[in-house]
């Protein structure tokens, strides 16, 4: 009962406003449309559930004014539940091709399995979805499965519309599970699911024991860790939280974990166990009948009242004191529970006073926080090992509170403000302001906590028994996370999952152990790339990719990727197969997946890796790294920048950016005095005494110090100017020469020299920021001994420079990096695992062929020239073009090509047709079309292949 609603009244104006709402809606063009609420199907309520979720309440208490921000204004709602949370509707044929690679194969082997049984077989499997939402996924499994129990129950296999609803409730009351951390989710997914499955004359199913509201992140999921104490993580300070005390409470925590290792023999971390009591427990109720109002309402008591007692176990208060000690505020005054508590309370079972209540604390943090203890949640499912079939399309955000979207609706100014900086300071100043200020103040620094709280629990170590370690590594997606949970969910033998994620998963450095743990389990079934250009999600950015992931067991697995519609889907040349042994060949460090547009560029990168292995493969350690090459950065232009000169100084080097770079090329791009950039002209070009001018200079000591060949305790000596510290460090070198320097006169002078000896006069790397799209991804060029920003990774290697040069540069390699490259950036691990041709099999005639071609692409400096040693070249534009030519036609020959592969590499359109679904270099393509009339690389490249035809001695 509330009395001020019972008194409240809505005159006559208001309610018709209401009525008109909700039977016509006001469409784009301004005009009324009738709502058909009759032909309204059940899953509608997804995107009305989204929409709710966009809506941000606001009161104003002195005008008694109740309003929805952004509705019938121009506010900012950045901060709705839907972009915090990163839900999204998910399409229904997004659904259904889930269902139909990862339900309707469980489907099919159990029918097959248990033929005198098949229906109730079909009836214990259990599915589930542990981002429920409004139900997307679960209503489209209960439909799928009811489909099969109904055929199963009928001789004839003939189904009535009766048959199949009662198949349906059927399922609905025993398969389908839904947990959803927003309860009006929950209260949508049932109202969903009592639509769908309503039968004539039967009362509603009871779904409270199936569909829980609670946070599926955020538990104790192995029981196991309960066994080793509360790991040392949870008593990091976080916002809000008292630094003495925390480092008191870590104290405490240790001398219980010390306890834990005394008294017990910690065990290794295995799945779910939980009591057989529990389970009958539940069990006794799922068997309960559902015929009437008064068994549904008699079968609701017995669930609360099983659930009352269970929630007083002592594992489960035990996984509270876990959980609680992460999520409480840690300030003098207030009692937080150590392993000792836990100690004391489990193993003891001997809690003190204090222990109780810090034990009820932590208990009020976790229903707070909506935990979700996965062994008492569902028990009698993981009795079995685990659900049967786990869909959904789970958040795709970070953990962690956005102050702009925090405020954008709650205090617009502090969500306005132009740098962190200024928009700490104003969330600073809501502390010592007006009442509503210090609450909204308040339940920021909560929210702050909450979510830090939440950070630290998930990236907590494995070795800590740490739930989350294949995916709680560095600035988490909530996605990945979610993957690797219903990883643990399923069951290991049968079951399958099937989810909607982020491609990132299978690209990015930090989902690559998750992803290299399914592709060595072998869990891998099928994923299929989508890009979002089409806005199959309309919040999402066109640009992101999203897969279709499912997983089981299968010793190789089904990929598509580069779509842009499920329809694509039914075209097999988009289709390829890789196994362990293909991801082991072509990724071995990471194991993640190298994204082919068609089968045939599978097939093709397959073979080049058979015959050319990674450049670093680093399970063989020293041997797999045949060239020796090492890599590093120089200067962050961002941490180092108050190193730099605004202009050239007495022995000062010239910083080197991505930008001033390209193929062989060092001379690219120069800056104006204005600060502009420009790309060098062909005059300068031909000038072989012109250099570019950079941005900023950096000081002759700061550079020598970052390349000079001498060990660190020499280097940091001699960059103090410590001559006493520096003689020390040369006496201790097993190098001779320096060795003898120990004890010279007028030593520092004498040091300065040898650094600049021993620093190399030139240097090489390629440009880290790239894409696929470009006319070419790997940029890399040799340059003049000089800075190098952080833009520019550089290559560290003593022998056959020119023919690693020549390499990274050909249209092979580039073509096998298009392959791997997933964002914007040519990270290390990318260049680790191309294929690159081992210089020790290089004969010398190919080592002189190649050293002659680069030597005039490199030559036409007379810095570079002198710094290496080389013959001055002159600037020859078409003999550039043709040179380039010869060297990518001689690695294809090298990375063992044929003349129709290499045109496919060019160019597939030229070997299969328009039609093919795969391209290569379309920007390099275009761009010749447009400046050249035809495609010149691709000519001249064939063109060389054809003459070195007559030229066997040079590359067989």
């Amino acid at each position: 009962m509330c009395d001020d609603l019972d008194n409240a009244t809505l005159d006559n104006a208001t309610f018709l406003k209401a009525m008109e709402s909700l039977r016509w809606a006001n469409n784009a063009s301004g005009q009324y449309s009738y709502i058909d609420y009759k032909n309204m199907g059940t899953e509608e309520l997804g995107s009305v559930y989204e929409s709710l979720l966009e809506l941000v309440p606001a009161v104003d208490m002195p005008a008694r004014v109740f309003r929805f921000i952004g509705v019938e204004d121009d506010e900012s709602t950045a901060g709705n539940a839907r972009k915090t949370t990163g839900s999204y509707y998910t399409p229904s044929f997004l659904v259904d091709q889930l269902v139909k690679t990862a339900l309707v194969p469980v489907l099919e082997k159990t029918a097959k399995e248990h033929v005198q049984d098949k229906a109730e077989a079909l009836l214990s499997l259990s599915v589930i979805d542990p981002a429920c939402g409004s139900g997307h996924f679960i209503l489209a499994a209960a439909r799928k499965i009811a489909e099969y129990v109904a055929v199963a129950r009928d001789d004839d296999g003939v189904v009535t519309p009766s048959e199949y609803r009662r198949a349906l409730r059927d399922v609905i009351s025993r398969c389908i599970y839904g947990v959803d951390l927003n309860p009006m989710a929950v209260e949508l997914t049932k109202m969903a699911l009592w639509l769908e499955g309503y039968e004539p004359g039967k009362p509603l199913s009871f779904l409270d024991r199936h569909l829980l509201c609670g946070n599926s992140l955020l538990g104790v999921f192995d029981l196991t860790v309960l066994d080793t104490g509360i790991p040392k993580d949870a008593f990091k300070p976080l916002s809000g939280d008292d630094k003495e005390y925390c480092a008191n409470l870590a104290k405490q925590n240790a001398i219980g974990l010390k306890s834990y290792k005394q008294e017990l023999e910690v065990p290794e971390q295995t799945n779910i166990v939980v009591s057989g009591r529990n389970e009958d427990m539940f069990g006794q109720v799922d068997s309960m009948p559902e015929e009437s109002v008064s068994d549904v309402e008699q079968k609701a008591r017995e669930y609360y009242k099983y659930r009352e007692q269970i929630e007083s176990k002592i594992d489960y208060v035990a996984s509270d004191i876990y959980i609680g000690a992460f999520l409480m505020q840690k300030r003098p005054g207030r009692v937080v529970p150590t392993s000792q508590t836990l100690y004391r309370y489990k193993i003891l079972q001997q809690p003190s006073e204090t222990d109780q209540e810090a034990i009820k604390e932590a208990r009020k943090a976790c229903k707070k926080a909506n935990v979700l203890h996965w062994s008492f949640a569902f028990p009698q499912v993981f009795a079995k090992g685990g659900f049967d079939v786990v869909l959904g399309n789970p958040p795709w955000e970070k953990i962690t509170i956005k102050e702009q979207e925090f405020f954008a609706s709650r205090n617009p100014e502090i969500a306005k403000a132009q740098n962190a900086a200024k928009r700490k300071a104003l969330i600073d100043k809501l502390a010592t302001g007006s009442e509503a200020d210090k609450m909204l103040y308040q339940d920021f620094l909560a929210e702050e906590h909450q979510a830090e709280a939440l950070s630290n629990f998930i990236h907590v170590k494995e070795e800590q028994y740490g739930q989350y370690p294949l995916s709680g590594i560095g600035d988490t997606n909530l996605y990945a996370l979610f993957a690797e949970l219903v990883s643990k969910l399923r069951e290991k033998n049968k079951g399958r999952v099937g989810i909607i994620v982020p491609t990132g998963i299978a690209t990015d450095d930090s989902t690559k152990r998750l992803f290299g743990s399914f592709v060595e389990d072998s869990q891998l079934i099928s994923l299929y790339d989508i890009e979002n250009r089409d806005k199959v999600f309309p919040a999402v950015d066109s640009r992101q990719k999203f897969s279709l992931l499912t997983l089981g067991f299968s010793h190789s697995a089904d990929f598509a990727c580069f779509l842009h519609s499920i329809q694509e889907l039914e075209d097999d040349r988009r289709h390829f197969e890789l196994t362990a042994e293909d991801f082991n060949l072509i990724n071995p460090n990471t194991h993640t997946l190298p994204i082919f547009r068609s089968k045939m560029d599978a097939e093709l990168a397959k073979k080049i890796y058979r015959k050319v292995p990674v450049l670093i493969d680093e399970s063989k350690g020293e041997e797999g790294n045949p060239w020796g090459v090492q890599f590093s950065t120089m200067f962050h232009m961002s941490n180092d920048s108050s190193l730099f000169l605004d202009s050239p100084e007495a022995d000062s080097y010239p910083l080197y950016e991505a930008k001033m770079l390209h193929q062989y090329d060092h001379r690219w791009a120069t800056y104006e005095p204005d600060g502009t950039v420009r790309d060098v002209t062909i005059e300068e070009k031909m000038n072989p005494d012109f250099e570019v001018t950079p941005r900023y200079w950096v000081p002759k000591k700061e550079v020598l110090i970052r390349i000079a060949d001498v060990p660190d305790s020499v280097r940091k000596a001699w960059y103090a100017g410590e001559e006493h510290q520096l003689r020390m460090a040369l006496a201790a070198c097993e190098d001779e020469e320096l060795n003898q320097l120990a004890t010279a006169d007028n030593l520092m002078k004498k040091m300065d020299q040898v650094m600049d000896q021993r620093s190399p006069k030139w240097l090489m790397g390629w440009r880290n920021i790239t894409n696929t799209t470009n006319e070419r991804t790997v940029i890399s060029s040799i340059f003049p001994r000089s800075a190098v920003g952080h833009s520019i990774n550089l290559v560290l290697l003593d022998k056959r420079s020119k023919l690693f040069l020549a390499n990274i540069s050909s249209i092979v390699f580039d073509y096998c990096a298009r392959q791997k490259v997933g964002g914007t950036n040519l990270s290390l691990y990318y260049i680790k695992q191309l294929p690159t041709i081992d210089s020790m099999t290089v004969k010398d005639l190919l080592v002189e062929y190649v050293n002659s071609h680069v030597d005039s692409l490199i030559g036409v400096s007379r810095l570079i020239a002198s710094s290496m040693q080389i013959e001055l070249q002159n600037w020859d534009f078409e003999g550039r073009f043709i040179n380039r030519a010869e060297l990518d036609a001689l690695y294809a020959r090298l990375y063992g090509l044929n003349r129709k592969e290499l045109m496919y590499i060019l160019d597939p359109e030229s070997v299969m047709g328009k039609d093919y679904p795969s391209q290569t270099f379309p920007g390099l393509k275009n761009k010749e079309l447009r400046e050249y009339g035809e495609y010149r690389t691709m000519r001249l490249v064939l063109e060389a292949w054809d003459r070195q035809e007559r030229q066997p001695e040079l590359w067989q």
